[in-house]
Formats: structure tokens, sequence, C-alpha cells
């Protein structure tokens, strides 16, 4: 459902929503709903988005159809809130779900849920074809440059951004760069760190997509439970086949 005063070529954008659908089926192995709606709002100086269980709300520009990078840039957002279908709407870490809705929902593992999330959103806009090689690795390029280069990156760590979300990361101000990090960019770059320690440890024969698989089944499908951090290194430390406490002692 596309809203705004925007033109389209609707068959070309459902064809391109179709590829990153199966992209994501791809990682999980199913379609966890019966019908899933896309509600595409588009209106000057939109961006962002939401997820919810069945459905998501993208915003964006209204010149989002009108060039190739900024069509690209949206088909983005349409993985990463799509993503989060699976990725925190099932397989949720505690305690996102149930929610205490007249209350702040406290975590310290957003950078699963928004950051593994921020690695795949281009991961699978480049699998679905409509990123090169160059340009999935410069777009991912930025993000290893912004951990290295922010000072917040010294200051607080993944697993603090993510708990103080509420009072940080969502009221920023002149002194943000240097005190906080973003669970988004630093939980992606984290993400493909790990991608690359299962790929070396399992010598190719898995990577991330597997150990998303594996706790959505688990966690949501078996147990129907959220995950904590300690299932999650469980689950890490038996699919690398080791210890992995000091990765993420280091990094989180």
């Amino acid at each position: 459902a596309i809203f705004g005063d925007v033109k389209c070529d609707e068959k070309k954008v459902v064809n391109d929503f179709k590829k990153i659908i199966k992209e994501c089926v791809n990682v999980f192995g199913e379609l966890p709903y019966k019908r899933y709606v896309f509600f595409s709002q588009h209106f000057a100086g939109g961006g962002g988005g939401l997820e919810h269980k069945n459905s998501c709300s993208l915003q964006s520009g209204i010149n989002t159809f009108d060039s190739l990078s900024s069509y690209k840039g949206y088909l983005g957002l349409v993985a990463h809130e799509y993503f989060h279908c699976w990725n925190v709407k099932r397989l949720r870490p505690a305690p996102l779900g149930p929610f205490d809705y007249d209350n702040e929902n406290y975590t310290q593992l957003l950078w699963i849920a928004e950051g593994f999330t921020a690695y795949y959103d281009d991961l699978l806009t480049y699998r679905a074809g409509f990123l090169t090689e160059e340009e999935y690795t410069k777009a991912f390029a930025g993000s290893v440059s912004y951990v290295l280069h922010v000072p917040g990156n010294n200051v607080q760590s993944l697993a603090e951004s993510s708990f103080d979300a509420w009072i940080k990361y969502y009221r920023p101000n002149e002194n943000s760069q240097n005190a906080t990090i973003s669970y988004y960019t630093k939980g992606s770059v984290v993400a493909w760190m790990l991608d690359l320690e299962i790929i070396k440890n399992t010598k190719g024969k898995k990577c991330l997509d597997d150990l998303m698989r594996l706790m959505y089944n688990k966690y949501f499908k078996e147990l129907d439970r959220a995950f904590t951090f300690e299932d999650f290194l469980q689950e890490v430390n038996t699919l690398v086949g080791k210890d992995m406490s000091p990765f993420f002692e280091k990094y989180v």
C-alpha cells in the first residue's frame, strides 16, 4: 500500500519486493505469516520505518522512485523492516515481548535486534541483485569507518548503548558523538565479525544465516520464549565449536 504524491512502476516494485522476500526466506526457511502488508508512506523529509508482526510501516521521501540511488536506499529500508518479521517480532531478545506498554522496556540486546538487522538489510539487498559488490562493500566500509573513528566508541560499550537507548540514543545532543555509539551501526559491524568467525571456524560450512535460523527455530518455534544473552552465547559456542565469551567481552 503506497501513500503519497509519488509515481512508480508498481509491477517492478512488487517484483523487487518479492526478490527481497525470497532472500529473507532463504535465511529462515519459511514465511511465518498468512498475510503481510507493507505500508509505504512518502512525504517530504520522510525516512525510517517500524516493524510489526504481520506488517511494517515504511517512511520515505517523495523522490524515492526518481533516481536509482534513492530507490536502492529504499529497498534497503524494505529489507530492514521486513527482516524484523523474524528477528524481533518472533525471535526476540528479552524483554522485547510481551511488551509493557506503560513503561520503557530495557534490554542490553538491541545490538542483536537492530544491529544484526542493519547488517542484513544491505546484505539481503546485495544478495537480491540490487547492489553491486563494489556498492555493497563501499556502504559497509562506511559503517566500519564510523565505528573506528567516532570517539564515543571508546566511551560507551555496545551493551550500554542498547540499555541506555531511552535516555541517550533517542535524546541526542551536541556531545553524543563523543560519548555514545550507535547499536545499529556497531551492532552491524559485530554481526559481520561474528559471521566471519563462524565461517572461519566451520571452514565455510556455516555462516550467520545458520545461527539466525537455529535461534528462530529453537526459541520462537520450539520454546516460544524470548532469549537471553546466555542463550545466545550458548548457541554461538555450539555452532563455532569454542567459547566465544572473549569475543563478546571485547566488542560488546
